[in-house]
């Protein structure tokens, strides 16, 4: 469950960007619940990619226990950008 949730903050200053952009990262949450690793899925534009994974390395979960035993957990992330 996750117990800390950090939106990602739309990039300023992307003259190229579309009404909306989608990054889909895949993350490894780790046995403390914090998130280790991030990997950008391409294509994403870079600005809103590294938005993402500031916004995605800022969530904690609740240890995932596996027989007892706290476990790493793979996930995929689909963040969507929108223009307001």
């Amino acid at each position: 469950m996750k117990v800390r949730d950090v939106r990602p903050i739309y990039p300023g200053g992307v003259d190229d960007a579309k009404a909306e952009e989608v990054v889909r990262l895949n993350a490894v949450i780790a046995t403390d619940g914090t998130i280790k690793d991030v990997q950008v899925v391409p294509p994403a534009h870079p600005a809103f990619a590294a938005a993402a994974i500031e916004g995605v390395r800022g969530w904690e979960f609740d240890e995932t226990l596996l027989n007892c035993a706290p476990t790493e957990v793979s996930m995929r992330v689909s963040v969507t950008f929108r223009k307001e």
